[in-house]
């Protein structure tokens, strides 16, 4: 079943295979790699001139926040969920009939 005239490479063959095809590799490498040239430097853009705005957007804290009460149960903090407002879902109208 097995042809005896075709034998198995040996270890230090495939080893000095392999060491071959490294080199051819890195030899090709070396004499490419040339540098280039390097591209002239792009200008610098100028900066628009800032816009100051005529008045500027200040908010206000006109009442003080007070964080809802919490519970502890154990090493849990359990707040409230009636602090948060549930939104309703917005219903799309339904199309009007074809004529």
């Amino acid at each position: 079943m097995t042809d005896q005239s075709a034998q198995e490479p040996t270890m230090e063959e495939i080893l000095a295979s392999i060491r071959r095809i490294i080199s051819e590799d890195d030899a090709p490498a070396e004499t490419a790699a040339a540098p280039e040239p390097e591209p002239a430097p792009e200008p610098e853009p100028e900066a628009a001139p800032a816009i100051v705005a005529a008045e500027e957007d200040v908010l206000e804290l006109t009442e003080p926040y007070e964080a809802p009460a919490a519970e502890a149960i154990g090493d849990l903090d359990v707040a409230d969920a009636a602090p948060f407002p549930v939104e309703t879902p917005a219903v799309a109208p339904e199309p009007a009939p074809a004529a």
